[in-house]
C-alpha cells in the first residue's frame, strides 16, 4: 500500500518507494522493505526486492546510516528455503534477459545456476550446494567478467581468488 509515501510526497516508482543507495527518500525519511526500490551498488541497477531476509538487512543499513551518517547499502539480495530434504538458495538478482550457466548434478538435486549479464554474474540460484552459492555471491561482488564454460567446469575458489576450504 502506497497511500502513505503518496501522501508524504515520497517518489513512487516501479510499485515503490524511490530511494537512493542509503535508503533514503527525503530528508530525514529512509525506507526499507518491500516497497523500497533502490539503486544496488554492486548491481548498478534500480532494485525492489520483497523478502523478509532483505527487509531485515535494510532496517540494519538504515539503523547504521542513521547513527553513523549516510551510507550505501550493498548487502546482496539473499534468501532461501528448506523443503524437507532440499535446500534452495537464491543470491542476487537477476532478471529474464540475462543468461543462465548450470553447473552440477541435476538428477542428484545438487546444482546451482548462474545467471549473466554481458559476462558478468548478476545471481546464483543453488539447490543443495551452499559452498557454490556462497562462491556465487562473491563473483557477483566482485563484478569481474566471468567465462560461462569456466562456471561450468573450474574451480570456483580459484575464480574468487579465495582459498577453497
Amino acid at each position: 500500500n502506497l497511500d502513505l509515501p503518496k501522501a508524504l510526497g515520497l517518489p513512487i516508482e516501479g510499485g515503490g518507494v524511490r530511494v537512493d543507495e542509503g535508503l533514503r527518500a527525503a530528508e530525514n525519511v529512509y525506507v526499507g522493505g518491500d516497497v523500497a526500490l533502490h539503486q544496488h551498488p554492486v548491481l548498478r541497477r534500480s532494485i525492489r526486492v520483497e523478502h523478509w531476509e532483505v527487509a531485515k538487512g535494510q532496517g540494519r543499513g538504515i539503523a547504521a546510516s542513521i547513527a553513523g551518517g549516510h551510507a550505501p547499502y550493498s548487502k546482496l539480495p539473499y534468501f532461501w528455503s528448506d523443503q524437507y530434504d532440499v535446500s534452495l538458495e537464491y543470491r542476487g538478482h537477476a532478471s529474464g534477459d540475462d543468461t543462465a550457466v548450470w553447473r552440477g548434478d541435476r538428477e542428484a538435486l545438487t546444482f546451482s545456476v548462474f545467471y549473466l549479464r554481458e559476462g558478468i554474474v548478476q545471481g546464483v540460484l543453488s539447490m543443495n550446494d551452499a559452498k557454490t552459492n556462497e562462491l556465487g555471491g562473491k563473483l557477483i561482488e566482485s563484478r569481474r567478467p566471468v567465462d560461462p564454460s569456466a562456471l561450468q567446469r573450474a574451480d570456483l575458489a580459484e575464480l574468487v581468488g579465495s582459498p577453497a576450504s
